[in-house]
Formats: structure tokens, C-alpha cells, sequence
């Protein structure tokens, strides 16, 4: 199967190319926030310090979400090229070739606030975010073998949502399928296979 750039997961959100620089995130897929000629976006490019395998993973989990009715960000592929000269936060910068973004939406990440659980207006995202994390093994929300408490990677919009209220939106899955960046022969094992592990529900989550 083969890809042209740009692909996107939307016909309301259309981006093609990097127009400026604006940010760099202190993360493992060394997130990037950029401004592209359909509006800001997170960007998660080639060269970043947990490897391609994180793009690939997170393109994956964001369309399984959508396709089983999840509320996502929109997303796309677009082509990352050496003149946008996009700084990773530790050290190097984006290589050139395929470049995961998705929409940038008015926000915030939870913070471990339990007040804001009380504002959104999609409480059945609660439930399928779980759902999908353990299908996916997503170690890099809420994983407590790892001791792996994440609150950044749980997003609240508060756009077309009514005034106070927010939206809960399923993102990141760069660490799923296999801890770590790179996607090896391990992901098979049989211990993985019959993990009967939760993920991602938060103890918060349970009194919803």
C-alpha cells in the first residue's frame, strides 16, 4: 500500500506544507508545533529521538480511533523538506520525508485536574479511549505496571463544545503496540498476547 503526500483524514482540514516554526515540545517523538497553510499543528517528523516507528504508531492509533467513532484531532501526512529547519527541544532537527500532524485546536491537556472531568460534554469518549489504549497497549498514559501516569496525553478542546463546557479528544499513540520507539519481533510475544492489563484508565475515570 502506498501513500501520496499530502493525505488527509479530513476535507475540512487540508494542510501541505510547513510555513513557519513556532515550538518545540520536550517529548519523546520530539513534537513540534508548527503554523502550516491550513493553520497551527502538531507535527511529529523523521529524525526525532524515539524513531519512525513513532510515526507509524501514531498515524495508526489516531485512525483506529476514528474509525471506531472516537473523537480525534484531524490529521494528515504532509512532506517535511530541509528548508522548513525545524528544531527538535534537546538536540538535531526534522529529516526530510513523511511528517505526521494534526490539528491544532483551542485547550488544554487535564493536569490531573479533577474539575475539568466535570466539564466535558462526550463522557462515552471516556470509556472508548480505554478501550482502544488496551486494545493498542499504549503504555504512555496510564499504565501503572510502569508506574506511567501521563495527564499531558489527555486533551480537553473547547472548540464546538457550548460556553464552560469541553471536549475530550484521543490522541498520541506513539508509544502503543511496544514500549519504546522501534517496533521489533517482540511485539509477538505470548506474554503480551495474554496481558490482561488496563490501560489508560485513570482512577478519575472510574467515577464517571
Amino acid at each position: 500500500m502506498s501513500i501520496n503526500l499530502p493525505w488527509h483524514s479530513s476535507s475540512n482540514w487540508q494542510p501541505t506544507e510547513v510555513t513557519q516554526f513556532i515550538n518545540h515540545v520536550n517529548s519523546g517523538a520530539g513534537t513540534l508545533i508548527v503554523r502550516t497553510d491550513a493553520g497551527l499543528a502538531y507535527l511529529k517528523a523523521l529524525g526525532n529521538p524515539d524513531g519512525p516507528h513513532a510515526l507509524v504508531k501514531d498515524l495508526l492509533g489516531t485512525h483506529l480511533s476514528a474509525m471506531l467513532g472516537l473523537p480525534t484531532f484531524d490529521y494528515a501526512l504532509i512532506e517535511v523538506i530541509d528548508l522548513d529547519e525545524l528544531p527538535f527541544f534537546k538536540a538535531g532537527k526534522a529529516e526530510p520525508g513523511p511528517a505526521f500532524v494534526t490539528r491544532g485546536e483551542d485547550g488544554s491537556v487535564w493536569g490531573s485536574d479533577k474539575r475539568l472531568l466535570d466539564k466535558i460534554d462526550n463522557f462515552d469518549a471516556i470509556s472508548g479511549l480505554v478501550v482502544v489504549d488496551t486494545w493498542l497497549r499504549n503504555t504512555d498514559r496510564y499504565y501503572l505496571p510502569k508506574n506511567r501516569v501521563n495527564w499531558d496525553n489527555v486533551f480537553f478542546s473547547k472548540e464546538s463544545t457550548e460556553d464552560g463546557r469541553l471536549s475530550l479528544r484521543v490522541m498520541d499513540f506513539s508509544h502503543a503496540i511496544q514500549y519504546g520507539g522501534e517496533l521489533t519481533k517482540n511485539v509477538s510475544s505470548i506474554a503480551d498476547i495474554r496481558d490482561e492489563n488496563v490501560f489508560g484508565l485513570f482512577p478519575e475515570f472510574r467515577t464517571r
